[in-house]
């Protein structure tokens, strides 16, 4: 039994009825609203400042030299929102009644430019570093494995220039452990993440009450499950480690902690709050995540301590410009 009530981050409400299909079709949006991104390195994050009700959820951006600075508000609103080269997407609601989401294709000045429908809740987004692909994960229901009334997960790869799957269900995709196959019926996955090479992918896998990390390529189509107690992970920029939340079996909360892949070493950071997101890579020696309504930091080699980076955000991602 999955009871995955949770994947990355839990959604905020219960819908009843959501339905897990829809269309593939990707569709033109137009919004004249453009963002002049700044040409020094920034952070693309969800606007949480609740001084003006209307700016809330909008993606926003900060110079990251002034971070804590003034932000510009994007004409968009998300739910979910990552960018990466000259791209960005965001999973924002497509109707309310019935309630339906889509993602959003963003260009390089936050302008929706085409969306695509996308089944369930929104839990994470992820583009690949030059842009070229994009990775969503929702909850959905219906699952003939999960029980009535829990949620399971849908994870799937889009091609960012037309909006097309290419990869439409990591669960379509052959799983192998230490060489031999993976066949279990429960698969659920979540929590894409990209490496440097923009090829490259992982992931969480979960089968048998137990959680992997998996890793695959999209020219390939086939993963291999490398680490157990794996969530929601992210690639560092080297390419070199993944930070994760590791479930902590005696108390069932999840810990910080990054992974080097190499050696598979295991390093718990210094947050001891249960931290329930994707975390990103500020740079290669920092991770920063959500907690309550403000992004925090803290180094990624298990020193120092956390502290506030931006408040009033969640769902951050750097962008450093190409020189």
């Amino acid at each position: 039994m999955l009871g995955l009530v949770v994947a990355c981050v839990a959604a905020a409400g219960v819908v009843i009825g959501l339905s897990a299909s829809g269309s593939d079709q990707g569709g033109t949006v137009d919004d004249p609203q453009a963002v002049a991104t700044p040409s020094e390195p920034y952070v693309v994050f969800r606007n949480l400042d609740r001084s003006d009700a209307k700016d809330y959820g909008r993606v926003a951006v900060a110079e990251l030299d002034d971070i804590a600075g003034t932000r510009t508000l994007a004409g968009v609103a998300c739910d979910r929102v990552d960018f990466s080269g000259a791209n960005g997407l965001c999973i924002e609601v497509a109707s309310r009644f019935p309630l339906r989401y889509k993602a959003t294709i963003l260009d390089e000045h936050l302008t929706p430019v085409r969306s695509y429908r996308v089944p369930g809740l929104p839990s994470r987004a992820r583009v690949s570093s030059d842009g070229r692909h994009g990775a969503t994960t929702t909850f959905v229901s219906g699952h003939s494995y999960a029980e009535i009334g829990v949620f399971s997960t849908r994870a799937m790869i889009v091609d960012m220039a037309t909006g097309r799957k290419v990869i439409e269900n990591l669960e379509n995709l052959p799983v192998t452990k230490d060489g031999a196959p993976m066949d279990s019926v429960d698969h659920n996955f979540w929590g894409i993440t990209f490496a440097p090479d923009d090829d490259t992918f992982y992931a969480t896998l979960s089968t048998g009450g137990t959680t992997y990390l998996v890793r695959g390529t999209v020219s390939g189509k086939r993963l291999e499950a490398l680490h157990e107690n794996v969530e929601c992970p992210s690639a560092s920029p080297d390419g070199t480690r993944v930070a994760y939340k590791k479930r902590v079996r005696a108390s069932g909360l999840w810990h910080l902690t990054v992974l080097d892949l190499a050696t598979m070493t295991e390093t718990p950071l210094a947050e001891d709050a249960p931290i329930d997101d994707q975390v990103e890579w500020l740079d290669d020696s920092t991770i920063i995540y959500r907690d309550g309504e403000s992004v925090f930091q803290v180094p990624a080699d298990g020193s120092g301590a956390p502290s506030e980076l931006i408040a009033g955000a969640e769902s951050p991602s750097v962008v450093r410009p190409a020189v």
